[in-house]
């Protein structure tokens, strides 16, 4: 393939649709805002409306009207997932890319103990996490495959040209590095561990569809939700990562831009880590629970 050949196959985002839960804060807000400067149309789905609709008219304000579309969803209510995407599907028209950002690392009104094995609401954050962080996934998927397919069946590319699958649609999904490692939130890591399962099998089911299924691993970033729970622990991470620096929603945004372009089509089932050599480090620096607790 000729390098011009790549170099127009990296910029073909352009009237696609991406689908963005969590979409409404922090890492769905700058996926959404990213691929809106990329000319994609962007479905802003968060469970919190009013936050949805600030981001679609920050981003209208900038590209105009009619280039995003806001939408509640509640990833645990499988009813409502579906009747959400196909809303979008209706809407735009197609839907070429998913990106799953809606996530949680604690149940609401519990503390940071609730990840102890011992705690009496043990049970109850993990199924609360585990239902958004993964079933959520899997609801969000499920609903979005007959469009994917339908799109990527649209833009399918002749296996005998030099650029095969590159039009095929996305799935991207939000792991960590809690994911390749463990934070001690129990709920929290066992949950993105089991996104890096999900991501595998569903790109070996769906890629004969036409679509690949990647995810990404992001270490301790910057964003609201992050902040209030443990600001401490990231600054002191930066401040003794190789490149000095935390992550910021903005840099995963990147990453999830990349595995959407059509130059990304040879990817499928990988993972993708955004954490500055924080990986390298992890067992290091545990999160001190009990610094954090006035924080929960």
């Amino acid at each position: 393939m000729s390098l011009s050949k790549l170099s127009l196959m990296g910029h073909s985002a352009a009237g696609r649709v991406a689908v963005i839960t969590g979409a409404g804060s922090g890492l769905g807000r700058a996926t959404a805002h990213l691929f809106a400067d990329e000319k994609s149309k962007i479905a802003v789905l968060d469970i919190n409306l009013d936050n949805a609709s600030k981001v679609v008219e920050e981003i209208e304000s900038v590209h105009g009207k009619g280039v995003a579309h806001a939408l509640k969803v509640d990833v645990r209510n499988t009813d409502n997932v579906k009747a959400v995407v196909d809303d979008v599907a209706k809407h735009f028209g197609r839907i070429d890319f998913l990106i799953n950002s809606a996530g949680v690392g604690i149940a609401p009104g519990l503390t940071m103990d609730a990840h102890a094995w011992d705690n009496a609401d043990f049970l109850k954050n993990y199924e609360f996490v585990m239902d958004i962080n993964v079933t959520g996934t899997a609801r969000m998927i499920q609903a979005c495959v007959p469009h994917l397919a339908k799109a990527a069946a649209e833009n399918d590319t002749p296996l005998n040209t030099s650029t095969p699958w590159s039009n095929t649609s996305r799935i991207v999904n939000m792991a960590s590095i809690a994911a390749v490692r463990v934070s001690g939130m129990t709920a929290y890591d066992v949950s993105k561990h089991a996104i890096l399962g999900l991501t595998r099998s569903a790109a070996t089911r769906l890629g004969p569809k036409g679509i690949a299924v990647n995810c990404v691993a992001p270490g301790p970033v910057f964003t609201p939700l992050t902040e209030a729970y443990t600001g401490p622990f990231i600054r002191q991470l930066a401040s003794e990562k190789p490149h000095r620096r935390p992550e910021f929603p903005e840099d995963v945004a990147q990453a999830i831009l990349m595995l959407c372009r059509p130059s990304a089509s040879a990817m499928n089932g990988n993972i993708v880590e955004i954490d500055g050599g924080c990986r390298n480090m992890m067992f290091g620096h545990p999160y001190n629970f009990d610094a954090l607790k006035d924080k929960s």
